[in-house]
């Protein structure tokens, strides 16, 4: 529905959508904190209408980057596009830059650090490459 509003919403339910924008605002890790704005992002129509979601978008793919492991960075990009569609179809940046991103972590696997530290095994689960890039893979 493309004509609802924030004018169609109450004042009660605007300050509610703001409180739990603020809520999720504080959350230190960036993770959980990006994950439950992703979830809510269909509230900003509360709040400001369309015309904001361009400017989310734009920092929500950013945000992104500063996951360090590349398979719940890939994975986060995979909600995020699909969380992206649900709002705007015809929004193409924030998906080309998730793309881009995409690209940019599988070449950074190729490096000998990240395959060091892949197939480490920290608690005592080894992971193959193979097997992660595969992952990866899957969720492109």
């Amino acid at each position: 529905m493309q004509d609802f509003g924030p004018r169609d919403v109450t004042e009660e339910a605007r300050e509610t959508c703001k409180n739990w924008f603020y809520k999720v605002a504080s959350i230190r890790e960036i993770v959980p904190r990006l994950y439950m704005e992703m979830a809510i992002i269909r509230c900003n129509q509360f709040l400001y209408g369309y015309a904001e979601f361009d400017e989310t978008l734009r920092r929500l793919s950013v945000m992104i980057r500063g996951i360090g492991d590349p398979l719940l960075a890939m994975y986060a990009r995979a909600y995020f596009v699909r969380k992206s569609w649900d709002i705007d179809t015809t929004s193409k940046a924030p998906i080309a830059q998730c793309l881009s991103d995409s690209a940019a972590t599988l070449r950074q696997l190729s490096q000998p650090y990240w395959q060091k530290i892949i197939c480490s095994s920290p608690a005592g689960t080894k992971v193959d490459m193979a097997a992660y890039i595969a992952c990866i893979l899957l969720l492109i």
